[in-house]
């Protein structure tokens, strides 16, 4: 079944419960993983939003591509689906749904304009948030981070994991560089350490491992001192995959736990340079305002606030928490690495407890340059922190900063913090920015990440067929870029240099971005498809009027809005019906009248059965049979209303069955 893959969106960060970690990224489709929740799993949530104000349609599935629920989305209408309570909820899985291969707790995501993807849970005590990256979340090698971690359970088990989700035909993913020590639930070990894992999906396939950390009773779970060394373990594919990382309740003794997971990006899109900020975190805040690097190469020296001396050295795999003490003055911390390096940031909204996990992309010259953010007091006091570089002009709501806080060992950007932020919030500015959230009340916090990785030009669609005078396609963040070149199919088309475009001809349409001192950069692809009627079962406005499936007169007169039309498995019953008749008719044919029709050349035996074939008599099957065929025409046109093509085949598939069978009539009447 043909599927339009349909447009970008843009704005999506509610926050629920302790510690929420959001990472916006706008595109038109978004995969998200499951996730493993060994305690502490309630309540499951879907958030969609977008800044476009026409309203339009976002289709989520799960993995095996069965409908969940089409939802209409516009600017000012954001659309929130209840996933689900515990266990019984799409995305958590619990401890015998690991290491296998899963289709119903994956949600794929399509639409036709750019929008934001947010898994949110909440508990009493503790929260979470993952905004899926889109097309940059695929990639084929990954490096895991997770909520550092140093004690027993406590109160709480506690249990790190990966998850991964193919996008491909046949991704063979392997999970290792696994440290000596590190023992994943239910999987082969050797020596104290578990096995490379090696799995096989297909798109819309996932599979989920976990570690359990310490706990009296768990026997092979991982103890203090091995708990923080699932850090770094190497996910790799020969086709591409996306990924979720993380920890479901972690966190340090005296420090609180909560669960901090995220979707992650392959290592084309780490880099070597990066500005964190800190969180809100005063008491215990080295357990909770912890930066994490991951090496991916050998030899990766760390270095912060402009040192040219390293504070690590590290080799691929290993990893490294920067001490809360190397923050500046001004709540900030520039970080440099020798090699391409993953940054995970451990923060906390709140002064005394509960740990969140950020992923933190690269300082890049291309990305968002604004941001909106509903509701910004809805959990309590409200703060903002903003990456901004030197000169650009920043607004919060209309009103210009100006208390910049320079970045130690970094002239060139400049940090805001803006405090006691309330309802809607709209952050813009002429260049690119990061923006950080943070709110606390009372014993609650909330921590979000605003930013992109991906500084490819994005591509909106008005529509995805030119049978309606031609596909309108626009570049989202058209003010981003100098210069505009599309394409189809990978070719340049001539003349094609504007932020729009108009597509007249069936392909797949890309789009080539430059920006001055930054470099050229290329989009996904849209397909636009020469079809101009609606496919009725697969949860899409194909020709674009409004109306989706069995809602579209279109579909009124078809299976499957029209139960009485006769099925391709129905005629199959048909076929078998007649076929069984004709060995029935021949079983019961008088056996002096086959002799003499053999003595004349005219019977065929097979087995047990012998079969006449009455030239003669055929050629009155053959005309009885056609008056019998335009009569079943009539009947199906005047009771159902319509011949569809399914039924146009198969009448005349079963119409030598049918030849035969009048034929064998007619020899029973003459003998």
């Amino acid at each position: 079944m043909r599927q339009f893959y349909k447009k970008l969106v843009l704005l999506c960060f509610l926050v629920c419960g302790t510690i929420l970690t959001t990472f916006a990224q706008l595109d038109t489709k978004h995969y998200i993983p499951p996730m493993y929740g060994r305690s502490q799993v309630d309540q499951h949530w879907l958030l969609l939003s977008t800044p476009e104000t026409t309203p339009f349609n976002v289709t989520v599935t799960d993995g095996a591509g069965n409908l969940i629920t089409t939802a209409s989305i516009s600017v000012n209408n954001s659309f929130v689906y209840d996933l689900g309570i515990g266990y019984a909820a799409i995305g958590p899985v619990e401890a015998s749904e690991l290491n296998t291969v899963n289709t119903k707790d994956a949600l794929i995501l399509t639409a036709d304009r750019p929008f934001f993807a947010n898994v949110r849970h909440q508990i009493t005590a503790q929260g979470m948030s993952l905004t899926a990256k889109g097309n940059v979340a695929e990639g084929t090698r990954f490096r895991s981070g997770h909520v550092i971690s140093n004690t027993s359970d406590g109160a709480f088990p506690k249990a790190h994991f990966i998850s991964v989700m193919a996008t491909r035909d046949t991704a063979t993913v392997t999970i290792s560089d696994i440290t000596a020590g590190v023992t994943f639930l239910g999987l082969p070990q050797t020596g104290g350490t578990t096995d490379d894992v090696v799995v096989t999906l297909n798109p819309g396939e996932s599979y989920v491992i976990g570690a359990d950390l310490f706990r009296d009773v768990d026997g092979v779970a991982l103890q203090p001192g091995e708990q923080n060394e699932v850090n770094g373990t190497l996910i790799t594919s020969d086709k591409k995959i996306v990924v979720n990382s993380g920890s479901w309740v972690a966190g340090n003794e005296g420090a609180g736990v909560d669960i901090g997971v995220d979707q992650i990006v392959p290592i084309q899109f780490i880099g070597t340079e990066y500005i964190v900020m800190q969180g809100n975190a005063t008491t215990n805040a080295d357990d909770l305002e912890r930066p994490l690097v991951v090496a991916d190469v050998n030899n990766t020296q760390v270095f912060v606030n402009g040192s040219t001396t390293p504070i690590a050295t590290l080799s691929a795999g290993e990893y490294f928490y920067i001490p809360f003490s190397e923050y500046s003055a001004n709540g900030n911390m520039y970080i440099t690495t020798s090699e391409p390096a993953y940054l995970y940031q451990s923060t906390s909204a709140n002064n005394t407890n509960g740990p969140g996990l950020n992923f933190i992309p690269p300082l890049n010259c291309n990305g968002l340059t604004e941001v909106q953010i509903g509701d910004a007091d809805l959990f309590g006091t409200s703060s903002l922190n903003i990456l901004a570089e030197v000169g650009t002009n920043v607004q919060v709501n209309g009103t210009a900063l100006t208390n910049s806080l320079p970045v130690t060992g970094n002239s060139e950007w400049v940090s805001y913090r803006v405090d006691n932020v309330v309802d809607e919030v709209n952050i813009t500015a002429d260049n690119v920015i990061n923006v950080a959230l943070v709110t606390v009340e009372g014993a609650r916090g909330a921590a979000g990440y605003f930013s992109g990785f991906n500084p490819a030009p994005v591509i909106g669609a008005f529509s995805t067929q030119v049978c309606n005078g031609g596909a309108d396609l626009y570049v989202v963040n058209d003010d981003s870029y100098d210069t505009f070149q599309w394409l189809i199919n990978g070719f340049p088309i001539p003349g094609a240099t504007g932020s729009t475009f108009t597509a007249t001809g069936e392909g797949v349409y890309s789009v080539v971005g430059e920006k001055a001192d930054c470099g050229i950069f290329e989009s996904n692809g849209i397909p636009v498809l020469d079809v101009c009627f609606e496919i009725c079962d697969n949860g899409i406005d194909d020709d674009e009027d409004g109306l989706v499936d069995c809602e579209d007169p279109d579909c009124s007169l078809i299976p499957p809005c029209n139960p009485n039309i006769p099925t391709l498995s129905e005629w199959g019953l048909y076929f078998l019906f007649l076929l069984f008749l004709n060995f029935g008719v021949v079983a019961t044919l008088p056996k002096t009248a086959l002799a003499t029709a053999n003595k004349q050349g005219r019977v065929f035996s097979s087995g047990q059965f012998s079969f006449p074939l009455i030239p003669a008599l055929l050629a009155k099957a053959v005309l009885w049979s056609l008056l019998i065929m335009v009569a079943a025409y009539v009947v199906i046109l005047f009771g159902w209303g319509t011949i569809t093509m399914t039924d146009f085949i198969c009448s005349w598939l079963c119409f030598p069955l049918l030849v035969y069978l009048t034929h064998l009539l007619l020899f029973a009447r003459k003998v």
